[in-house]
């Protein structure tokens, strides 16, 4: 007869797993570290004939013991008796067996044109056809429906070829080069509707420079959309075991988007060069290494190498294109390189830093197998054991010792890094690997069944020999185990997956089970939303290290209810389940996959969807603890504002660059939408908090693309929700900061539209018109100013808001207010706020007369951010009052210079901050809603 436990689960929010730890090769070393090393000499000849003792292994600089090793010859059979074999964390051999690799072909339809995709993978092909004749287990890998496999992890290599073959006849969107050629047409309408003027490109500067802005924009979204989905790749590998080679297919990322069009654009206006400086700073912007990092921690963390293979190929020269008379608007020899240069630089990262290297230049499948071959024969596995778990990314280093790098001159390949994640992490991983390529184990001999309680209830019942469980009891005759699930809707690849872990008990009755076919039974109640699901079901012994990993599908059928089921007012619409499962897949961090599918609901879907929404918390409102209640907390309402939010903003991009990189405020229906589903969100649990960092992100996006009223609105928004929140009072100064500095014209013609005509000759409405446009921008100065002393009354250290109120002071003729508030702020040693903190110090003194002072000032303003030109503006003029004129001049003849490479405009970026920081502040909410 078996006992029976009941532990309720209740995963309510969806929730993806953070981090993948470093790879686990078996329950004795759990926490063991592996880095495979390629050793080559310089003449790319494999080096196998060396020892343990000729290594040197470095964490973060420092030289830490080799735990395991295994070298190329202990794996060959027919190495001599005498070769170095491989050594275990205890010192003893360990086995020689050769280690299977896991290939996996990831081709990036987003970032592959048709002829592209032909040459690539083609060449995929050939490469796994090779790899797995060397015993390489493969499996392609889509992401046309959700990340899916469209192979089993097979050695079948005709498997392979038909899934390739499949691919090939997919629709292709990369769209970077049409785009480059559209913004390069742009630019030439710009100039050639000003040439009639005589103006040129002078005129038309800033639009110029905002369209490659808006190019630029559009591609480093771009980059982070493949690393999210390169990511989701990585991760889902975790758990499989031994050495995996990734495949990944594509045209190549922009390492730094905009690049060549700042380049080109710099040839065809000086102008723009000089206001631009070098292109490399121009485009650093919208720089994407740290997306292509984040990929590659993962990939080491899960001992994932990368081959990026390029689908470009060898590509024309840009001199043969005869569309354009106006050989300016044809990219240069030098240009093109800058291109390539640009578009493969990624590429080499996520190969270098990975172990991997990257197949580019269009290289043929034979001369690639020569060096899979060579990496094959140089193949060393080193494994160390790492520090308590932290969190972080740690460095490697990998080389010969002093001793034995006199006698071989090697060059070594590995992964660069690692990350010390924790053990349920790994399970997690590992559960995700069983779902999605049904990789079952059962070491254990577990036993499972699935079946519905109710239309929103699973109820997960697993059996096990109590044999299994021996040698693991406590002092109270119980056995923990650890239990981790993964599971999604069936047949829907898009739909998100939730992951969660728990620690059980499995206690033994008062009189003990001893007989070899006793069996415990353990019940877990799962929710779960009407429909059929997958499920990974993994448990763990920690004491042992055994475990099991099994499979099952959970039936749409419900064989015992459990409780009544809600009234029909508050039941699902049509699509209401599939949106919410798309909010919850974005919150996951699958940004591109769920925007992507928010297109396919309509004005009337949503509003239904809305509707039932609005529904449900009418009914949640009548109760603290009931199931209305429940569900209503379970709504991932927050995920759906913000992939709402990102649906807006992408919109809004790709109009501002149809139309000249021009500001676009305007909103469409996204935005609406969000913000009918934000009310709600505010009255789940965290709501209030959830608005007003909302609230915070859409103000600094809205200030950047000098949407001002917009911006104002929405700060207003997030007051109404937390009215002393001290971030949102900081906002708000900053946004009517920004107006009263710069004007808001809209606004300002809502107010006096009578005076909006830009041919005035009357000089009494001139004159009234101007003192209007005075007292406003006054108005504005005054509320930033009250806004940020009540931000600074909330929260005293907030540096940033008395940087503020001190500039604000001097604007407002208060030079001694503004000199205490900022010598405050310079007394904080705060770095975010030293180089304009002692800028705006050095002009309040220079209008107090303390002229010695104000150059001291403007002197530390340059020295922490040397060739800032705004700041040698600053101390020129402090040096001309002073009355060294000569000392001026000096100052600013190379700083006004035609060839001055200018940096980072600090100033504008305080004034009205660029779409990056509002970005940053978006992914920030959607992490807090997937922990």
């Amino acid at each position: 007869m078996a006992s029976r436990l009941i532990a309720p689960l209740w995963l309510v929010v969806l929730q993806p797993i953070q981090e993948p730890p470093a790879l686990v090769i078996r329950p004795a070393v759990a926490r063991m570290v592996i880095v495979d090393a390629f050793v080559k000499d310089r003449g790319g000849r494999p080096i196998g004939d060396l020892r343990a003792g000729d290594f040197e292994l470095r964490e973060d600089g420092k030289v830490i013991p080799i735990a395991a090793f295994l070298s190329p010859a202990s794996r060959n059979p027919g190495a001599a008796a005498n070769a170095p074999g491989p050594v275990t964390a205890g010192g003893a051999s360990a086995s020689a067996e050769p280690e299977a690799t896991t290939l996996v072909i990831f081709p990036d339809r987003h970032l592959l044109s048709p002829g592209g995709r032909k040459r690539a993978l083609d060449q995929a092909w050939k490469l796994s056809e090779g790899l797995m004749a060397r015993g390489a287990r493969a499996v392609v890998v889509s992401e046309d429906k959700g990340l899916r496999p469209l192979t089993p992890l097979t050695s079948d290599p005709q498997a392979v070829h038909e899934a390739i073959a499949e691919i090939q006849g997919w629709a292709t969107g990369s769209a970077a080069a049409a785009d480059t050629r559209d913004a390069l047409d742009d630019i030439k309408a710009m100039i050639e509707s000003n040439a009639s003027s005589g103006c040129d490109c002078v005129c038309a500067l800033q639009q110029l420079i905002q369209r490659v802005r808006a190019y630029a924009g559009l591609r480093a979204m771009e980059a982070r959309e493949a690393s999210d989905r390169l990511t989701q790749v990585v991760n889902s590998f975790l758990g499989v075991p031994g050495r995996k080679s990734l495949l990944y297919v594509s045209e190549g990322l922009e390492r730094q988007p905009g690049l060549q069009l700042y380049d080109q654009l710099g040839a065809i206006c000086p102008a723009a060069a000089r206001q631009l400086g070098s292109p490399d700073a121009a485009a650093q912007e919208f720089d994407t290494s740290e997306p292509l990092r984040a990929v590659v921690a993962r990939a080491n963390a899960a001992r994932v190498s990368i081959y990026p293979i390029d689908g470009g190929g060898l590509r024309p020269s840009s001199i043969a294109d005869i569309s354009q008379a106006d050989r300016r608007y044809v990219p240069s020899a030098g240009n093109d390189i800058l291109r390539e240069t640009n578009l493969r630089a990624p590429l080499n990262l996520l190969g270098e830093e990975t172990g991997g290297f990257a197949l580019l230049n269009g290289l043929d499948a034979g001369t690639a197998m020569r060096y899979f071959a060579a990496d094959e024969q140089g193949h060393y596995i080193v494994g160390f054991i790492p520090g308590e778990a932290d969190g972080k990314v740690h460095r490697l280093r990998v080389r010969l010792t002093a001793e034995a790098g006199a006698r071989r001159h090697a060059e070594i390949r590995h992964r660069q890094s690692y990350l010390r994640a924790e053990l349920p992490a790994r399970r997690g991983q590992r559960a995700l690997a069983t779902l999605i390529f049904g990789l079952e184990e059962n070491a254990l001999g577990a036993e499972a069944s699935l079946d519905r309680t109710d239309p929103s209830r699973a109820h997960l019942v697993l059996s096990l020999p109590w044999k299994a469980l021996e040698g693991s009891l406590d002092s109270e005759k119980s056995a923990h185990l650890q239990v981790v699930m993964s599971f999604r809707q069936s047949g829907d690849e898009k739909s998100p997956i939730t992951t969660r872990e728990q620690e059980v008990a499995l206690k033994l009755s008062g009189r003990g089970v001893t007989g070899e076919g006793e069996r415990r039974e353990l019940a877990i109640d799962v929710p779960v939303q009407p429909g059929r699901y997958d499920f990974a079901i993994g448990l763990e012994n920690p004491v042992s290290g055994s475990a099991s990993y099994l499979r099952r599908t959970l039936s749409d059928t419900v064989s015992r209810v459990r409780f009544e089921a809600l009234p029909s007012a508050v039941a699902p619409v049509a699509g209401e389940e599939t949106y919410w499962a798309q909010a919850a897949r974005f919150a996951d961090g699958e940004g591109a996959g769920a925007l992507a599918a928010l297109s396919t609901f309509d004005d009337k879907s949503f509003e239904a969807i809305a509707d039932s929404a609005a529904q449900l918390a009418k009914e949640a409102q009548k109760c603290s603890a009931c199931e209305a209640r429940s569900r209503f907390e379970a709504l991932p309402l927050k995920a759906a504002v913000l992939l709402q939010s990102g649906q807006d903003r992408k919109a809004r991009i790709l109009r501002a660059s149809i139309g000249g990189g021009q500001p676009d405020c305007e909103g469409e229906a996204a935005r609406t939408q969000g913000d009918a589903l934000l009310g709600l969100a505010l009255l789940q649990s965290g709501g209030p908090d959830f608005v007003a960092g909302y609230s915070v992100a859409l103000a600094v996006h809205y200030r950047a693309l000098f949407c001002l009223v917009e911006a104002e609105r929405a700060v207003e928004r997030g007051l109404k929700a937390k009215p002393l929140d001290p971030i949102l009072l900081l906002v708000s100064g900053m946004v009517h900061e920004t107006l009263g500095v710069l004007g808001a014209a809209p606004r300002f013609m809502a107010m006096a539209p009578a005076l909006a005509d830009p041919f005035l000759r009357d000089a009494a409405i001139a004159r009234q018109r101007q003192t209007q446009f005075e007292a406003s921008h006054r108005k504005d100065l005054t509320q930033a100013r009250k806004d940020l002393l009540s931000a600074l009354e909330q929260d005293p250290s907030l540096s940033a808001a008395r940087l503020r109120q001190g500039r604000i002071e001097w604007r407002l003729g208060n030079p001694e207010a503004a000199r205490d508030a900022l010598k405050q702020v310079v007394a904080d040693h705060d770095p975010s706020t030293l180089f304009l903190s002692h800028l705006f110090l050095g002009a309040a003194l220079e209008d107090l007369g303390s002229l010695d002072e104000a150059v001291a000032e403007c002197e530390v303003a340059v020295a922490s951010k040397p060739g800032a030109q705004v700041a040698g503006i600053a101390l020129a003029h402090a040096f001309s009052m002073r009355g060294e004129t000569s000392r001026a001049r000096e100052l600013l003849a190379p700083l006004l210079s035609p060839g001055q490479k200018t940096q980072v405009n600090y100033y504008w970026d305080y004034l009205v901050g660029t779409p990056v920081m509002a970005e940053a502040r978006f992914e920030d909410l959607r992490r807090e809603l997937a922990r």
